[in-house]
């Protein structure tokens, strides 16, 4: 008898592993969008709006751009579990809707019809000729583990405050940052440009890099790109601590989400508007638990440098408070903690400064940043670096060098004429730009567009379930740039104007 139960006991936990594998063989990755959400969805996609419901992404495979048979192209092929659970800005911001495609959770999607209730308004953003959306595609990527979740986590939730904090072990005694890909042909994929394009591929211009830059000695620190290739950043905001400065009146208390539900009233004109509440609740920029856990995210996603956006700063913010909130603060708590934790043995991006430049100010927010930040000697290994120089993008060309020892390049929206060397944020249909010697120099990605509006159903390209990103990292594998910019990681409200 006990020969016959452990025999028994045998075949069912046979039967029980056979099942497991069974079950493992007939799982698919690929993922199949709900019913509910074609429905919901079926408006804004026919009519290119992106006014579906849009939060946190939390991707966990890398974006960095190698081949596409690669498990790292997750945002390219549309296989990141990306979550679209929240909304975008529609009419009042603007701001298109975050994530690739991707498994979605939340909020049903709002259709184009949904911004009717909205007053006339318009949105100011002087990087689009002061007159569009706040970054226009926010890929607000502010993510923190709500694949799997139905609900974004309140305001006052703590429980995913930060998924890096400062407990970690680790004892290595050498800074660290994401690993960057040095320009290799036996490590680097085929790209296709080169015959008929006009554009030289990427095999030749590592051999022109090779050959160039055979005599040039790296930066013993930061992020030497010089001899680099397939390098990612995304664009960052720093504006919440301002935002939420004084007695909270600049930023209205009902999200974009709340409004188009009906459990809100629009603000008042130049009161920003959130389009969703991040995972992280409405945080400061300044908050070194909400910076830890974005670092690492962005670290661990594959990108190697954020970009700062001061593309509206000014030097009259210097006469108030508005220089230290938007800048100084959320800035300093950055740089001080990707500092500290690099000396934790933990993984950072390295930062870019997207600063201001016009022939009123010239180059003075560049230099008041240079001088506030990139010559700080503790800083110094958290920045990009090319030809030897502190890497920094600007908002326009200026006839005149820089007053400090910079390699700069322009970098604006919504321009299909690129000139030489002159990169772009955002475009409808993503071009690259190419440097003086023909080659693809950088390539801009993003989750949607618009050709005025993004609360323009007429000229709004919407996230289409991830088609849109997914045939801009299409065109990025294409012409294998030396960079590509993503837009955008956490650009979550804009200020509302009445026209």
């Amino acid at each position: 008898m006990r020969i016959l139960k452990k025999s028994i006991f045998f075949i069912i936990i046979c039967l029980m592993i056979l099942s497991l594998f069974a079950c493992k063989e007939n799982s698919s990755d690929n993922y199949v969008v709900p019913d509910t959400l074609l429905k919901n969805t079926a408006s804004a996609d026919n009519t290119k709006s992106t006014e579906d419901a849009s939060s946190d992404a939390e991707t966990t495979n890398s974006i960095r751009p190698n081949s596409p048979s690669d498990n790292k192209t997750a945002l390219a092929t549309g296989t990141s579990s990306a979550t679209a659970s929240g909304t975008s800005s529609a009419a009042a911001t603007g701001t298109a809707s975050v994530a690739a495609s991707g498994t979605v959770s939340g909020t049903a999607s709002k259709t184009a019809s949904a911004a009717a209730s909205a007053p006339a308004a318009t949105t100011t953003d002087n990087r689009l000729n002061s007159t569009a959306v706040s970054s226009a595609t926010s890929a607000s990527a502010d993510k923190n583990n709500v694949s799997q979740t139905s609900k974004i986590p309140s305001a006052t939730s703590t429980s995913n405050k930060s998924s890096s904090k400062k407990t970690s072990t680790a004892t290595a005694s050498t800074p660290k940052s994401t690993p960057v890909k040095t320009a290799s042909a036996s490590s680097t994929p085929t790209s296709t440009t080169g015959s008929g394009s006009g554009i030289k591929s990427n095999e030749q211009y590592i051999e022109f890099i090779n050959k160039t830059y055979k005599e040039y000695k790296e930066m013993s620190y930061g992020l030497d790109i010089t001899k680099k290739t397939d390098l990612v950043g995304i664009c960052y905001s720093t504006w919440f601590t301002r935002i939420h400065a004084g007695n909270g009146n600049l930023v209205n208390k009902y999200t974009i989400t709340d409004i188009l539900a009906g459990n809100g009233t629009w603000g008042k004109s130049g009161q920003f508007h959130y389009w969703a509440e991040p995972a992280l609740g409405f945080y400061t920029s300044h908050d070194e638990d909400v910076i830890r856990t974005h670092m690492t995210q962005i670290a661990e996603m594959g990108a190697d440098y954020i970009i700062i956006d001061n593309t509206n700063a000014t030097m009259n913010w210097k006469n108030s408070q508005d220089w230290y909130r938007y800048i100084t603060r959320p800035c300093t708590a950055l740089l001080d903690t990707i500092v500290e934790m690099r000396a934790e043995g933990l993984d950072t991006p390295y930062v870019v400064f997207w600063n201001k430049t016009s022939d009123g100010q010239n180059w003075d927010v560049v230099k008041a940043v240079y001088d506030e930040f990139i010559s700080v000697e503790k800083w110094k290994d958290c920045f990009v670096y090319w030809e030897g120089k502190p890497f920094v993008l600007t908002t326009s060309k200026l006839s005149t060098n820089p007053p400090c020892d910079i390699t700069t390049r322009m970098q604006w929206g919504l321009n299909q004429n690129l000139g030489t060397s002159e990169w772009s944020f955002l475009n409808v249909v993503n071009a690259p730009s190419l440097d003086s010697n023909g080659f693809a120099e950088q390539i801009c990605v993003a989750v949607a567009a618009q050709e005025t509006y993004m609360s323009s159903t007429a000229t709004a390209h919407g996230r289409n379930h991830g088609i849109f990103m997914y045939e801009q990292w299409s065109n990025a594998f294409k012409y294998r740039p030396k960079a590509v910019t993503l837009t955008w990681w956490n650009e979550w409200c804009a200020q509302l104007f009445y026209s």
